[in-house]
């Protein structure tokens, strides 16, 4: 019988055998087999578990952090949230002093058309130069607006503090501008009394031509139309045709209605500040002593009562009880 040779395949193989033996101090030694693909797989597990562990680790330490950044973010929008408030307040103070500003603004420029004849001459430029000067509000270059905000929750760790800093320096930007349009109203309203007043005075000086007519003789020495000699003559004469309206020339109080020897029918008007202006040879007097009167308001007329030649208006102004040159006065 033909020898036939057996082969033996890597299936067939007896997985190896390792023994382990452990020798207490004292008693029974124990033994145990264990097979090396056991061991393989106990190592690998141990492999796989530590690396399960530490994928784990790291994604605990990136969950805090991404925890302290949204702790520090919801503290910084609460910190805002606070901020926007006071502003919110500071802003409705604003509103309220730009408007008090608007309205006396609005006062001022409607007194200022009212009375343009009598601010004509320098008044209004002055008022003018007052008022810009007034509105040289402060600004700040650099607010929150100025700047990209960083997106996501990865923010560097001085983002959070440059935001408040910058939120703070906003709402002390705001309080300061609330400072200035308070300053500016008070201003105003003093800029505007002010105005009144100086108007008030400028209507009460006896600047305004009484009547439409011709210098006949001005205010100084000249010669007497009665004769040859020199005199001097206290006032301006001017000629107009008899029964002309005769208007006073500035805000005030009618303090002579009457007949002076020489002077005829006169009206005289203290206007305050020491002027009392006087307007004499008057064919009547339409007004009465005690009597308010303003600037341009008919208080007699043209005629030819007292030392007269002709149809005429002596108009005197005293200050201070001194004589002035009314054409220092007349516009």
């Amino acid at each position: 019988m033909a020898h036939q040779d057996r082969h033996v395949t890597p299936a067939q193989k007896k997985p190896q055998v390792l023994t382990v033996m452990v020798v207490p101090r004292s008693g029974r030694t124990v033994a145990f087999n264990v097979t090396v693909r056991f061991l393989q797989a106990i190592a690998l597990i141990l492999i796989l578990s530590s690396v399960g562990f530490l994928t784990l680790g790291i994604r605990h330490n990136a969950a805090l952090g991404e925890l302290r950044t949204l702790n520090d973010l919801l503290r910084v929008v609460e910190e805002q949230r606070t901020k926007i408030e006071q502003m919110q307040s500071e802003a409705d103070m604003l509103r309220q002093n730009f408007g008090r500003i608007k309205a006396v603004e609005e006062n001022i420029r409607e007194l200022l058309e009212s009375e343009r004849e009598v601010v004509s001459k320098g008044l209004s430029s002055a008022a003018g130069s007052d008022v810009t000067r007034l509105f040289s509000i402060p600004a700040r270059a650099e607010t929150l607006a100025s700047r990209q905000a960083p997106r996501g929750l990865r923010w560097p760790a001085e983002e959070g503090s440059r935001l408040i800093m910058e939120s703070s320096a906003l709402a002390s930007t705001q309080a300061e501008l609330r400072s200035t349009a308070e300053g500016i109203a008070g201003s105003m309203a003093l800029l505007e009394n002010d105005l009144k007043n100086r108007i008030h005075e400028l209507r009460a000086l006896p600047s305004y031509t009484p009547i439409n007519g011709s210098i006949t003789s001005s205010f100084g020495w000249r010669r007497s139309p009665f004769g040859r000699w020199s005199e001097r003559h206290e006032g301006l004469d001017m000629a107009a045709p008899y029964g002309t309206p005769v208007l006073v020339a500035g805000d005030g109080t009618v303090t002579f209605a009457g007949w002076k020897p020489g002077l005829g029918r006169v009206v005289s008007v203290d206007h305050g500040n020491g002027y009392v202006s006087s307007y004499a040879h008057m064919s009547r007097t339409d007004t009465k002593v005690g009597a308010t009167v303003t600037r341009g308001t008919m208080i007699g007329a043209v005629g030819s009562t007292g030392r007269s030649t002709g149809s005429h208006l002596h108009f005197e102004v005293r200050r201070n009880g001194a004589l002035v040159d009314p054409l220092s006065l007349l516009k």
